[in-house]
């Protein structure tokens, strides 16, 4: 009897032990092959993986936030003035010359004098011109006035002098008054006295531009045979 009970019982340890040594199967790895693994970026390693997917939407992208090269260089959107054909464009010029009046034909055989007004030619005269206007008439200091542009007036005033002659004024008229026209030449008397002076003759273009000269004696060179008055615009 107890034969069979130790033979039972030697069964049952040996079921056991085969039951254990049965090979189970190996279960595959939960880690994800190269092929399938994800790369992950330094933030993601700081945190979790519900917050990853969020933390990278928060970041803006960085092709966004800096411009291109060409963008950043691109030329400012203000457009350079267009030119009209036809028109000019102001510059920073001197203003134009104000054109001179019509010269007189009586005046182009004394043009190489330049810028005058006038001259007046004293007697003697090696060739006389022909005179068209006749102020005063006299045998001594008489004279030709070639005045240079058509529209002056050539104008002979009186000297009136202070009680002790220490200054003068001219008289508010002038004794004699030539508008002048295309030709003009005036013949006249003018008076150099040795005293005081007594006459002043001026010359005044249209534009407003005159100049005159005091009629006076000159006891040791004698009176110039050729006076001008300066054209001073």
């Amino acid at each position: 009897m107890k034969k069979i009970i130790f033979l039972l019982s030697l069964c049952l340890l040996l079921c056991a032990c085969s039951a254990n040594s049965e090979p189970t199967e190996a279960e595959p790895t939960s880690e994800p092959t190269a092929a399938t693994r994800e790369t992950k970026t330094p933030n993601d390693a700081l945190l979790p993986a519900d917050d990853v997917t969020q933390a990278t939407e928060a970041v803006p992208s960085t092709t966004e936030a800096i411009p291109s090269t060409s963008e950043a260089l691109a030329p400012t959107t203000e457009e350079a003035p267009q030119i009209t054909e036809g028109t000019t464009q102001p510059t920073e010029t001197n203003p134009p010359l104000q054109a001179l009046p019509e010269e007189s034909s009586a005046w182009s055989p004394y043009s190489q004098y330049g810028d005058k007004l006038g001259l007046v030619l004293n007697e003697p005269v090696d060739h006389p011109p022909q005179y068209t206007t006749l102020w005063m008439e006299g045998e001594y200091e008489c004279a030709y006035i070639i005045p240079r542009f058509v529209g002056s007036y050539v104008n002979l005033y009186a000297l009136e002098w202070s009680e002790d002659y220490s200054s003068y004024t001219l008289a508010e008229e002038p004794e004699y008054s030539t508008l002048v026209g295309d030709g003009c030449i005036i013949y006249s008397v003018l008076p150099r006295p040795e005293g005081f002076p007594t006459y002043y003759i001026e010359i005044v273009a249209p534009n407003g531009v005159g100049d005159g000269y005091i009629l006076q004696y000159d006891g040791r060179d004698g009176t110039a045979p050729m006076e001008f008055f300066d054209y001073k615009g």
